[in-house]
């Protein structure tokens, strides 16, 4: 099964992986904000010669993680996967393992692949603030 998974744990980066019947086949490491992370898909998918069509099943590092970073990558993996009708999996990443580390302790075969929408897990309440008056 072709898997697309999507990890972003830090605002400044993502990283977009290619993983086949539970073998990492490409990963890329991307130095992006999360208003970027679709550009940095796009060329991910150009890169691999993967098309959206071709993939079976998508994961996500649900977190915990920047709060803006996990909300924004589980969300494009949410509606990537409701668009294609495929299933997805949210994968918790509490010591922040690289993708590879992750993957090896991971059995895809096992996991529980579900209709979309995973939920994105915070290690914190979020800290957000309101505009100042001038």
């Amino acid at each position: 099964m072709k898997t697309l998974l999507i990890a972003a744990q830090d605002i400044k980066s993502i990283t977009l992986a290619w993983i086949e019947n539970g073998v990492l086949r490409y990963q890329k490491d991307v130095s992006v904000e999360p208003d970027n992370y679709l550009l940095a898909l796009q060329d991910f998918l150009k890169e691999t010669g993967l098309d959206l069509s071709e993939i079976e099943s998508m994961a996500v590092v649900v977190g915990p993680g920047s709060f803006t970073a996990s909300r924004v990558s589980v969300t494009l993996a949410n509606a990537l996967a409701w668009a294609l009708g495929r299933p997805i999996v949210g994968l918790e990443n509490e010591a922040r393992l690289s993708v590879p580390e992750l993957i090896k302790q991971v059995d895809f075969a096992a996991l529980d692949f579900q209709a979309p929408p995973v939920l994105p897990v915070y290690n914190r309440e979020p800290n957000i603030t309101l505009k100042r008056e001038a």
